[in-house]
């Protein structure tokens, strides 16, 4: 509802919307599960708690500075798709990558980091 207030109507159409639900459904499960099982490894539930939080920052930060620096490594603004320099183009038709392993993992990492 809120998404829709505010002008995200894009994420909720379709296959997107039905993905959004299905990642939002799973994500409370998977958080409980992950803090129960981390929790054995301290026997004060603060620290566990701690732990977590502190886990889940610092690996989002960090995760979050990798894939940004693995898309910087490719944009080229003078592209026809800047960000995209796998797409093939008439003088390109094997997309024009500086770096192709960097685009590879880029493309496997970002969906996985940016849910």
């Amino acid at each position: 509802l809120t998404l829709n207030q505010f002008g995200f109507n894009m994420l909720l159409a379709d296959d997107c919307g039905m993905a959004l639900a299905v990642v939002l459904a799973l994500f409370g499960p998977a958080v409980a599960g992950f803090s129960y099982l981390a929790a054995f490894f301290f026997k004060d539930h603060a620290k566990a708690s701690n732990a977590i939080l502190t886990f889940c920052l610092v690996g989002a930060s960090v995760l979050s500075t990798v894939l940004f620096i693995l898309a910087f490594i490719n944009y080229n603004p003078t592209y026809k798709y800047p960000a995209a320099c796998d797409i093939p183009t008439e003088g390109y038709p094997e997309g024009n990558c500086r770096f192709p392993a960097a685009r590879k993992a880029d493309r496997i990492l970002g969906p996985l980091f940016r849910l």
